[in-house]
């Protein structure tokens, strides 16, 4: 069981999910950390970029159309399974 779900939802973001993810790494808590992508139908493949992020737990899921934000925080908080969910930007870094 994760203390925290970070829930990202992700439309048309390859050029700020790196530095999202490298900063969600860099938390002390990070072994404790699940990260919940969801993939809100914008076509695009993260396969590579999460791929070098093999020290995080996870989770991608791909809505099946686009739901808007709010949509897709509802079916990553669905997908969280730790105590507390932190929803993050896919361009935002978490600070230490």
């Amino acid at each position: 069981m994760y203390k925290m779900s970070v829930i990202i939802p992700c439309y048309n973001a390859r050029d700020t999910i790196a530095k999202t993810l490298h900063s969600i790494a860099m938390q002390s808590i990070a072994d404790e950390i699940e990260v919940v992508i969801v993939n809100d139908a914008d076509g695009v493949k993260y396969a590579d970029i999460l791929s070098r992020f093999t020290d995080l737990h996870i989770k991608y899921v791909i809505n099946p159309e686009n739901r808007g934000c709010g949509g897709a925080r509802n079916t990553g908080a669905r997908e969280a399974s730790a105590d507390f969910i932190l929803f993050a930007d896919s361009d935002d870094q978490l600070t230490n």
